[in-house]
Order: C-alpha cells, then sequence, then structure tokens
C-alpha cells in the first residue's frame, strides 16, 4: 500500500500545510500572499489586469457534502496554463487537502473520502488521516452499508480487474477480467461482466454483512453487455450476444431475479408477433429497462438491414407540398423504418409485445408501466412549428390494445408527465392542467376554477407559451404541486383540494424546488418525462429569486411553511444539504465578488466563508455592476444591467459598448472571469478592466416587430446612459450574436447612435431565412417565425409588410455605422450564408463592413485559437473605433467617419 507522501512530489497532492510549493496551484499561492500582506505592512495598489494575468481565473464548483456536514468537497477548474483541482475541506477546523486534476470525489458517510486523479485512485479515511493511493482506477463506488469500496482497474495492457476491499482498505479481493460493473440503485449489490480469452461471465456479488458471489452465467461464445438493474434493486437484465458480430439473429435478453433466485433468456426466433426482418438492437438507443416491480424488460428492436448500400444511386427525389413533413426530414427517418422500436417481455410466462411501430415511433410509459402512450411526431397535416401537435394512443401492455386519448397536444415534453406508480398521466392543454386515468379512461380538469395563471407571463416569443410547469409528485396524498409565476400550488387527482404552499406573490419572489446537481428534475421516460415525487411530511428545501434581483434559498414544512435560510442581493446557487442534519453549503458571488463557498449550520446563527475562489481578484482594479431603469416608446420601465470601468473615475468619460440579447438583467449578480476563451468573442470583464463601461439592457418585444422592438429598447436603454453624464456619446459600440446578432444587424440600418458594431452569427434576410431549410434538422425555418424566437406570429405572405420592415438586408443602404461581421462555415443554426448576403450587398453599397468566416466552425467557436482569434479582433475593432488606438493591418481599408 503506498501512501500520499510517496506521490507528493510526482503527483502532486497531499494535505495543503504539508505540500511543498511547487506543488501548490497558483490559486492557493495567491491565499499565502494575501495573508501575508498585512504583516509586510504595507498595502499595494491595486493593478490594471492585464491579458497576460487571464489564465489566473478559475470557475468554482460545488461538488459534494458528507452526510453530517462534516467534510465538503469543491474543485477549482482552469481554462489554461493553471491545473484543475479539487479539494476536500473539514467544515469545523478548516483543514483542507488538495487532489491536483482531481474528479469524480465521493463521500463515504463520515468514514473516509476518494477520487479519481490521472495516476488512479486517492484515498483517505477521515478518521484517522490514513491515506491511500491506488494505482490505475478508472471508477469506483462504495457500498450503501459503507463496508466496501469497488474500484475497476485498467493497467498497461489494458487489462481491467474489479478490485472489492472493505472501505478502510484493510482487506482486498481481485476479479480478474471484469470488462464493467454496475452498482443496484440500493447500494448493496452489483453486477459485472467478465471477459477473458477462455470465458465470458455475469458475476452477481451481494454487499451485505457477508460478501457474497454468484456466477449467473458463463459461456465462451457468447459476451455480455448492457446491464441494467430496477429500481429496486431486486431484479437485472443484460443481452448476450455472439462473438461473431454478424450473428445478430443469435442475440438474446437475459433476466436475473434476486429473490426468486431465477434466470431466464428470450430470443427474437420464433416469436408469431415478430416480422422475420426484426432482431433485438444492442446500441442503447432504446436503453434497457425493467419495470419497477422486476416483471417486465423494456428493449429496443430494429430491421436487420440498416447498412444501406453505397453502390445503389438515390433516384430523383419527389418533394409534394401536401407531404406532412418535407423530403429532408423524412429522408433521415424514411417512414420510421430506420428508428429503433421498443418492445416488452414478460420473463415469468415468456410473453412478448412490440409496443412502437412505424405508424407510431414514440413512447412514454405510465408509472407502473402498463400502459404506453404512443403517437407520431407527423402531424396529419403540414404544421410550422419546431415540433407538430400530437396525438396520443393508449396501449394497454397487457392486451395490446389501443385507444386515441389526447387530441392536438402541443409538443413539449414539460407539459405531459406520468406521476410515478400510478396510472395517471397529468398534462397541460387549453391554458389548463389535466389528469389521464389510463385505467377509467376518463379525465378530468384540475385548474378550471382556480382563475391562476400558469403560462408564462414574461414570454414574448411568437406561438404558445410555456407553462411554469411540474414541481412534484406528492406520493403520499396522491396530490400533484404545480408553479405559478411566484407559488406552489398542491392539488389532489379529484380537483376537489387546492392549497397554495408558499406565500410568494406577496414578496415578488419566486419559490422553486431546486434541481439536480446535473441540472434535471423529472427523469427520462422513452420518449417523454416522468414527474419526481416529494414527501410533504418531510421539510422541502427550496429556492428563491426575486423581482428585486436577490435569491437564496427558503425551508418549508407544513406547520411553519416557508422559512428563510438566506435571501441576499448576490447570486446565490449550488446549495446541498447534509442527509443527516441541517447543515448547508452553498456558493455566493457577485459582479465584483469572486464566488465563495459558505457554510451554515442552522444551530448557529452566521454562514462561516469556507473558501473564496480567484483571491487575486483584490490585487486588481474591478468594476462594479448597476440596475438601471429606462422606459421604451410605449412608457413600459425596463431593467438593464451597467457595468463600470475598473478604477472608475467620475471625473472622466468613458467609451461604452453595449451587448444585446432579449433579457439579461438576471445576470446582474454574476461575477465573470477574464477570459480569451470564449466561443462567442466577447467577455465584459475583459472590456471593463480595459476602460469601457459595458450595458445590457432588457428588450420588451411587439409581435410581428422584432427587429423595431429592440431598436426601440435598446436606443432608450443607451440614452439614459448618456443622460446621466458617464460616457462618451460618440464612442458608444453595439454587440451581439444570433438572434443579438440579427439585433445589432437592424439597429444599425436605423439609427447612427453607435460609433461600431459586431454581429456574430447573424440572420439579415428575413425572407431568404423563412424560405431556408436548416442544415442540421431538415425542417423549413419558418417555424422560428411564426412560432418562436423571430416574433412574427405570421406567415410571410400574411404580412410580408411586416417581414421587410424588419429585415436588415433590406434597409442596409441606410448604414452608416463600420460593421464586423463574424460566422462559423459550417454554421447550422443560423445559415453562414445569412452573414455572405449583408457582406455582399454593403460591399455592393460601399459601406464600411468587415466580415471573418471561421472554417469548420457552426454557431459558437469551439477551437481554442479561434476563441482567441475573435476575441483578439473584437477588442481591436472596438479599441480602434472607440478609443482611437492604432489599428491592427486587418482593419485596414475599412474606412473611418
Amino acid at each position: 500500500m503506498r501512501t500520499f507522501k510517496h506521490y507528493t512530489e510526482k503527483k502532486g497532492f497531499d494535505f495543503i500545510g504539508n505540500l511543498p510549493a511547487k506543488c501548490l496551484p497558483l490559486g492557493a499561492l495567491f491565499i499565502f500572499v494575501l495573508v501575508a500582506c498585512p504583516l509586510l505592512g504595507q498595502v499595494k495598489q491595486k493593478k490594471q489586469l492585464t491579458p497576460a494575468d487571464y489564465p489566473l481565473w478559475g470557475t468554482l464548483q460545488l461538488e459534494e457534502l458528507s452526510e453530517k456536514g462534516k467534510w465538503v468537497s469543491y474543485s477549482m477548474r482552469y481554462d489554461e496554463q493553471q491545473t484543475d483541482t479539487l479539494f476536500l475541506k473539514n467544515t469545523q477546523n478548516k483543514k483542507t487537502i488538495n487532489f491536483l486534476k482531481g474528479s469524480e470525489g465521493k463521500f463515504n458517510k463520515e468514514e473516509s473520502f476518494a477520487c479519481l486523479i490521472p495516476a488512479g485512485l486517492a484515498a483517505i479515511n477521515l478518521k484517522t488521516n490514513q491515506q491511500q493511493m491506488i494505482p490505475d482506477a478508472v471508477d469506483f463506488a462504495f457500498s450503501a452499508n459503507g463496508k466496501y469500496r469497488m474500484l475497476l482497474k485498467k493497467d498497461s495492457n489494458n487489462q481491467k480487474s474489479l478490485e472489492i476491499s472493505s472501505s478502510n482498505g484493510e482487506w482486498k479481493e481481485d476479479i480478474k477480467d471484469v470488462n464493467t460493473f454496475l452498482m443496484n440503485y440500493a447500494g448493496n449489490k452489483l453486477v459485472c461482466s467478465i471477459e477473458s480469452n477462455n470465458r465470458n461471465v455475469v458475476l452477481l456479488v451481494n454487499l451485505d454483512n457477508t460478501l457474497t458471489k454468484k456466477v449467473l452465467v458463463e459461456d465462451t461464445k457468447y459476451h455480455f453487455t448492457n446491464l441494467a438493474w430496477n429500481s429496486t434493486g431486486n431484479a437485472l437484465a443484460f443481452f448476450q450476444e455472439a462473438m461473431d458480430e454478424t450473428a445478430q439473429k443469435d442475440t438474446k435478453l437475459v433476466y436475473y431475479n434476486c429473490n426468486e433466485d431465477k434466470l431466464l433468456s428470450f430470443s427474437l426466433e420464433g416469436q408469431p408477433l415478430i416480422p422475420q426482418e426484426m432482431q433485438m438492437d444492442t446500441s442503447r438507443i432504446i436503453p434497457l429497462t425493467i419495470s419497477d416491480d422486476g416483471q417486465k424488460v423494456f428493449f429496443g428492436i430494429k430491421e436487420k438491414d440498416q447498412i444501406e448500400n453505397k453502390n445503389n444511386q438515390e433516384s430523383v427525389q419527389i418533394w409534394k407540398s401536401s407531404d406532412n413533413w418535407i423530403y429532408p426530414q423524412q429522408k433521415g427517418i424514411q417512414n420510421w423504418k430506420k428508428t429503433v422500436k421498443t418492445a416488452v417481455w414478460w420473463p415469468s410466462n415468456n410473453k412478448y409485445l412490440p409496443i412502437t411501430t412505424n405508424e407510431f415511433p414514440k413512447l412514454m410509459l405510465d408509472g407502473k408501466q402498463q400502459w404506453a402512450l404512443i403517437y407520431n411526431p407527423i402531424a396529419k397535416k403540414p404544421q410550422y412549428k419546431y415540433n407538430d401537435d400530437r396525438d396520443l394512443y393508449a396501449k394497454n401492455l397487457q392486451t395490446g390494445e389501443c385507444k386515441l386519448v389526447i387530441e392536438q397536444l402541443a409538443e413539449n415534453n414539460q407539459n405531459i408527465l406520468s406521476l410515478p406508480n400510478t396510472n395517471y398521466i397529468v398534462y397541460y392543454q387549453n391554458k389548463n392542467w389535466w389528469i389521464f386515468d389510463l385505467n377509467s379512461q376518463t379525465k378530468q380538469n384540475l385548474t378550471e376554477k382556480l382563475n391562476i395563471n400558469f403560462e408564462d407571463l414574461n414570454y414574448d416569443k411568437a406561438g404558445d407559451k410555456p407553462t411554469y410547469g411540474i414541481a412534484a409528485w406528492n406520493k403520499k396524498n396522491n396530490s400533484l404541486l404545480l408553479y405559478d409565476q411566484y407559488d406552489i400550488w398542491e392539488i389532489t387527482v379529484d380537483g376537489k383540494k387546492t392549497t397554495r404552499l408558499t406565500s410568494g406573490r406577496e414578496k415578488q419572489i419566486c419559490f422553486r424546488i431546486p434541481k439536480r446537481k446535473n441540472g434535471t428534475w423529472n427523469k427520462i421516460n422513452f420518449d417523454g418525462l416522468s414527474c419526481s415525487e416529494v414527501d410533504l411530511d418531510q421539510e422541502l428545501t427550496l429556492e428563491v429569486n426575486g423581482d428585486d434581483l436577490f435569491s437564496g434559498y427558503y425551508t418549508w414544512n407544513k406547520k411553519q411553511k416557508e422559512s428563510k435560510i438566506l435571501y441576499t442581493n448576490k447570486t446565490v446557487d449550488q446549495l446541498i444539504k447534509a442527509s443527516k442534519k441541517n447543515s448547508y453549503v452553498y456558493r455566493d458571488q457577485d459582479y465584483d465578488s469572486p464566488p465563495t463557498l459558505l457554510f451554515y449550520d442552522s444551530s448557529k446563527n452566521n454562514p462561516q466563508k469556507l473558501f473564496e475562489s480567484n483571491p487575486q481578484h483584490h490585487q486588481y482594479e474591478w468594476g462594479k455592476s448597476e440596475l438601471i431603469y429606462y422606459q421604451n416608446a410605449k412608457g413600459k420601465t425596463l431593467k438593464g444591467i451597467l457595468y463600470y470601468p475598473a478604477g472608475y473615475n467620475p471625473t472622466k468619460k468613458y467609451p461604452m459598448i453595449v451587448h444585446l440579447y432579449e433579457r439579461q438583467s438576471n445576470e446582474l449578480h454574476y461575477y465573470v472571469n477574464p477570459s480569451e476563451l470564449d466561443s462567442r468573442g466577447f467577455n465584459r470583464t475583459n472590456f471593463t478592466t480595459q476602460g469601457y463601461f459595458v450595458l445590457y439592457p432588457d428588450i420588451s418585444y411587439e409581435i410581428g416587430n422584432p427587429g423595431v422592438s429592440a431598436l426601440d429598447c435598446v436606443v432608450a436603454a443607451t440614452q439614459s446612459v448618456i443622460d446621466k453624464g458617464l460616457v462618451l456619446p460618440n464612442r458608444i459600440g453595439l454587440i451581439g450574436h444570433s438572434f443579438g446578432g440579427y439585433e445589432t444587424s437592424f439597429i444599425v440600418t436605423q439609427t447612427d447612435l453607435f460609433a461600431a458594431a459586431i454581429a456574430g452569427a447573424s440572420a439579415t434576410d428575413l425572407t431568404s431565412w423563412y424560405l431556408t431549410i436548416g442544415w442540421n434538422t431538415g425542417r423549413p425555418e419558418i417555424w422560428r417565425f411564426e412560432s418562436q424566437q423571430w416574433r412574427m406570429g405570421k406567415s410571410l405572405f400574411e404580412d410580408m409588410e411586416a417581414y421587410n420592415r424588419n429585415s436588415p438586408i433590406l434597409h442596409a443602404n441606410q448604414i452608416k455605422t463600420p460593421l464586423l461581421l463574424w460566422t462559423g462555415e459550417e454554421d447550422k443554426q443560423v445559415n453562414s450564408n445569412q452573414s455572405i448576403e449583408f457582406y455582399l450587398a454593403l460591399r455592393r453599397l460601399e459601406k464600411q463592413a468587415t466580415m471573418l468566416v471561421y472554417p469548420k466552425e457552426r454557431h459558437d467557436l469551439a477551437k481554442e485559437p479561434h476563441q482567441k482569434d475573435l476575441t483578439h479582433r473584437i477588442q481591436n475593432w472596438f479599441d480602434y473605433y472607440l478609443k482611437d488606438k492604432q489599428p491592427e493591418p486587418w482593419i485596414l481599408g475599412t474606412k473611418k467617419q
């Protein structure tokens, strides 16, 4: 066994207090400098930030909190030069351990902690401080009872093995040739597949007080893939595949029931309901899934001939205007013949049923997995939304009977969910939430008598308004939790009892159940979603955001209702509660305050600061953010963010850059690391630290006038800042990307207010783009205009004047502002021809314009050299036109007014 000390010099991790300075990340050195500076006497004057300093900045991410809140793990990730680092900190005595390039950190109760590092697994006993380094580790897990640690290792010859040891590492057992392993959800069993030259095995390991192993299947001609557990952890399934990949007909589905100790298998061969051309699909497109009760296995099937004959020349394409989908959309699916379908198998009686077909290729299951809602995404007639409205059919999995139950439902997976362990489906239609009982085939309107608006009041795009969503299913009360603008409502499934759980409307505070760490809340259910569940008998943690742009967290319980944990004039996020104590860790930040990790114990009054990221921030001049208000031409009061230049001098006036994209005021308290690596080339902190004001205005839109609305609001916001006497009126720049690029392109055709402008990935000719086919979807781009972001709300032929009025290219002759266009050559979101069209128009009109085209790039620049290049050129462009700096050679030839 090797200890951390052995690896300190070569691998770079140990207790921070013992770590040699050369092994410390620069962030840790800055901590030392900041602590030591007061002892040295005079505090140095703050420095001006330069691009050479940008790599010092990293991003703080909260990772895990131990079950009693005694330990926390968090990470710092960097764009370049510095080393990503995972930290482990004691919340009481602040003892800190760092793991260079550490990832996947996990606690085993309060006993131990482990994470992956490039050299293998680093582990520490949290009670004894005993440290371990295990080479060659690529994955690991702890059992739920805390007794065992499972470690998958891969040596230099790519040979894998599974090491199962006591959690403290005092004993271990190696299982050779393990390809993969999978823990069940209860954490008390694992299954692994073993592949060697002379045998392939599926091994079940029980992780109870006494560790036991059982070989489920062993063979020399087949290997075993796609291991899957059911949600209760008492049944598992996998595929048995022939070693010869061409022998697809030999693929079998294998099922094992742990409670009954039964191993059963299933083959498609000879099944009466299965066409001969079908075979099992092991690609994971349809995930191998076992029902919660362990009685059914869902898997994918496909046609055997999925490989196109390259010698067959495509015949003439026939495009009919009456087709529900146009030819490019249909080509990829061939009437759904190419798509993988879903089937179900009952191991107990060897019954089989195909669920989806070419006619109905999509599905979601009910909460008991007894019914399937199936549908065809292609509507009965052409539609001009991103997704067509759909008819849903209920398929009884026992009988195979199918019946139309919901007609013309708008395609939005957040607006139809199955409810856990029930036969209910909840969906939104005709401005109300409905519940459908699949067993009785009856529906009920839950909200028609409530006089509550469940649709997003701030949504100002064309088309259907989205709802605020479903919060959760309350499993004990048979009730549904729904969101309105501010609050959470509980409604019983019979619609007879409605309770508002929170009082957000009075406080102008929005209450929400936090999403999971991965950013999701509801669970994937094949082509739909299943509602997550809560227990209202237990205390809930709620995240809150106020109209005043404060944020924080509350607790809620039946007796006290909501109770504040914290609510502050900052951005607060990433809160984690200890599972066995009322302790929390969270991150807070402001534009002029680096993200900081804080620990809050409900038994104490004040939170404790555990870690501040980017301590070097305090050595540099920095700007501040300020919320401003202004009115558009209709008298509507809007918000915007005004970022002040670093080292602001009130006796001076400064140049300003206005950045556009719909509503941005919610970013008021975001801390933004300076960086040259930005996929869109613009970083507000880069500019505020280089002597610019930066303005982020909110825009309110009128349907049918996206460009005109942007012009109105942006000019009003800009003028309000000019009126404050802070900026040079003739040194104001304008920049936007994508929809913001469109707005920029349009605005400079209507006003001379801006001295220079930059439009990235911009749509400039609304007529030509309306009649374009999307590169990445095969769809006509019509949907963007009639029912989405471009906010026209009507077809081109219903209101051609509006399309022309808001189309930048038709007003290009009015441009006097020097304009820089940029696009990715392979942009599949906004066709690069849109930028090229505008460039050609400006060129023919002899206007001041330059276009940058980045090869092999799409809507956002992915390659770091291109990101840096664009960042530099944007800085050059504005420095030249707004600060009179010497132009770079590439700018020369673009005349200056």
